[in-house]
């Protein structure tokens, strides 16, 4: 409903679209939680042996992701 409320305000009554990420920020957390819920929904219902296969690969571009983001971050700065 926080959402749902937050984007009709900024994004059809203030019309301050180019801003949405920003006044959205206070979701992040919710929307994080209900991703990583989900996640582990799907996981739990796959068996265990095909658990196992998707999660060393996942694990690894999760890893690959974070290291690599994070470089080019370093590297070319925040411009």
């Amino acid at each position: 409903m926080f959402g749902i409320f937050l984007i009709l305000f900024y994004g059809a009554y203030f019309g301050g679209t180019y801003f949405m990420p920003r006044y959205l920020a206070p979701l992040s957390p919710v929307l994080a939680l209900v991703g990583v819920t989900a996640a582990y929904r799907v996981l739990i219902s796959v068996r265990r042996n095909l658990r196992q296969m998707v999660l060393a690969p996942l694990a690894a571009l999760a890893v690959i992701l974070v290291v690599g983001l994070n470089g080019r971050l370093y590297y070319y700065g925040l411009e």
